[in-house]
């Protein structure tokens, strides 16, 4: 539950920032993979502004994970120091240059300056790959020493899940 709840933090930071600057939300997407925010692309930003629109979710995130932290240092609720990591760690995650990911998102509007979208969307993947390969590694080792631990093995079946049907729409 808590995961939804940071995840919509997540989300509001990037809607935030996208009515700082005027931009039209037409509809908000949520399905299994992702949440996408639909905005009127007759309203074109800079790509400047349009990395500071993504990197606002995951801010978002080490914000709240900040203000859970301190709270958590005067009341010593333990809910409050879990949301601080949790919130904290999706912020983090979220800066890794997979496709689906902001970091993803971030690196292909940096490509585009040099690439045309095609190279670019190959570029994207073998670069998502790149990451999601070590990540598996770490989490089948995470488990291995841990017995129980998967959830670095699930967040990377469910990158490389996303990553897939992104091609698949190709």
């Amino acid at each position: 539950m808590s995961a939804l709840f940071l995840s919509l933090v997540h989300e509001l930071g990037h809607i935030f920032l996208l009515l700082l600057f005027n931009k039209k939300i037409i509809e908000i997407n949520i399905n299994v993979f992702s949440v996408d925010i639909v905005k009127n692309e007759s309203f074109n930003l800079p790509y400047t502004k349009e990395i500071v629109i993504i990197m606002a979710g995951p801010l978002f995130n080490m914000i709240f994970a900040l203000i859970f932290g301190i709270i958590y240092n005067f009341s010593k609720l333990e809910i409050l120091k879990i949301l601080s990591v949790q919130s904290f760690l999706i912020g983090l995650v979220n800066f890794i240059p997979i496709s689906s990911l902001d970091g993803g998102q971030i690196f292909s509007i940096f490509l585009r300056r040099f690439f045309d979208d095609f190279r670019t969307k190959q570029i994207s993947f073998v670069v998502s790959v790149m990451f999601i390969i070590p990540m598996m590694t770490l989490g089948f080792y995470m488990f291995i020493k841990s017995g129980i631990n998967i959830s670095m093995i699930v967040l990377a079946i469910y990158l490389s899940s996303f990553l897939v049907m992104r091609e698949q729409e190709r």
